[in-house]
């Protein structure tokens, strides 16, 4: 049966399970079936990224051609590799936990309640921390384009292999730093974590930590506030910069069909990028939002307002993310955007299916398109991106 929609808050599912099972009014099979999908898309698209990102990082060839056409290659890849392994950790260590309990109808790992309080404490643990570091990462990505885009020169000179390879490091103890506050002030019932039988799954559970909810708040809202004003920049400024270079090109061409020409081109350039910057917007929204439902419902914030099937879809919408921000982060890198489309252009084939002229016209408009916004504006219109 479909999942019921339920009055019954969050705050009185939470304290009130004692016995490590799913809720009556939640379909088991239907949660574990729903997540099951997603480990299995989020699984083959991460491992696919992060094997391809360290063939491209490893092969000398490879390495030194992609850093002749691109300034930002090294540190683009290494953020993109920081977060599908981010996505990793949490696909393996996550989900996949979570559509057993979820098939079994409650937290089976364990034999004793102290048994299954240690594998439910590890299981917030790695959820608090895999998200923080996939948000700090994403942030990291959004600020490396940034740079590589409206501050080029600045960006060529000061991102070196060293620094970026430190920020990875920071943003890994930054992650730890968010986390680790699970661990501490566990006693009697007053617990950072708890199984919440309205979602089949343990998760972090700070209802009357003031303090640190304060701190988690800010700690959270600075990446997404590098987010959001790094992505609408880049987007005012590269759109400023195609619309000069259609001016002036445009400026010496004499005959109108050439006028009309470099119009329809520039117009398909507009369309192209912001689709690009409004899908990627869209997906943070998609994976920021259900995030911070969540998060409010964990520092009991209007809890009694939230009901539970909102909290779960808000859940299962969140882990979605780990498919759409991998993808997303991908369609900006040529490399791996030509890899994707080589093989499903095989897939295809292997089918006895053979996609059309209008798919091919479509995929080099659309990397076209991103590498406007991948390679700085020093070589945007050649679409040299790497």
């Amino acid at each position: 049966s479909a999942v019921k929609y339920s009055l019954k808050t969050v705050r009185m599912s939470l304290n009130n399970n004692t016995n490590w099972t799913l809720s009556e009014d939640l379909s088991g099979p239907a949660i574990a079936a729903f997540v099951g999908l997603e480990f299995v898309f989020s699984f083959s698209i991460n491992l696919f990224i992060v094997t391809h990102t360290l063939h491209s990082l490893t092969n000398r060839r490879t390495r030194e051609r992609n850093q002749k056409r691109s300034s930002s290659y090294f540190s683009s890849t290494v953020f993109l590799l920081n977060i599908t392994v981010a996505n990793l950790l949490m696909t393996v260590l996550f989900m996949l936990p979570y559509v057993i309990a979820a098939a079994a109808g409650g937290w089976i790992y364990g034999s004793t309640d102290s048994q299954r309080e240690a594998t439910c404490i590890t299981a917030a643990f790695v959820f608090s921390y895999t998200v923080s570091l996939s948000l700090t990462t994403l942030a990291a990505i959004s600020f490396d384009r940034f740079l590589s885009i409206v501050k080029s020169d600045f960006h060529r000179r000061k991102m070196r292999p060293k620094l970026v390879m430190a920020i990875v490091v920071i943003m890994w103890i930054y992650a730890l730093i968010l986390a680790v506050p699970i661990f501490i002030g566990n006693t009697g019932g007053n617990k950072n974590y708890a199984y919440s039988d309205s979602t089949g799954m343990c998760l972090p559970w700070l209802v009357g930590k003031q303090s640190y909810a304060i701190f988690f708040s800010i700690a959270t809202l600075l990446p997404i506030g590098i987010i959001v004003v790094t992505t609408i920049w880049t987007f005012v400024f590269t759109r400023k910069f195609l619309q000069k270079d259609y001016q002036r090109r445009r400026d010496t061409l004499q005959r109108k069909d050439d006028k009309k020409v470099e119009r329809s081109v520039y117009l398909v350039r507009i369309r192209n990028l912001i689709g690009v910057f409004g899908s990627l917007l869209l997906s943070n929204i998609i994976a920021l939002l259900p995030y911070y439902v969540t998060t409010m419902v964990a520092f009991g914030v209007t809890i009694e307002k939230i009901p539970a099937a909102v909290y779960t879809a808000s859940l299962l919408l969140f882990l979605l993310s780990n498919v759409t921000n991998s993808l997303i982060q991908a369609y900006f890198r040529r490399d791996l955007h030509k890899a994707i489309v080589h093989y499903l252009y095989h897939f295809w084939c292997s089918k006895g299916k053979f996609p059309e002229s209008s798919f091919v016209e479509s995929t080099i408009h659309a990397q076209s398109s991103v590498h406007v916004v991948t390679t700085g504006t020093g070589t945007a219109i050649g679409g040299t991106g790497g």
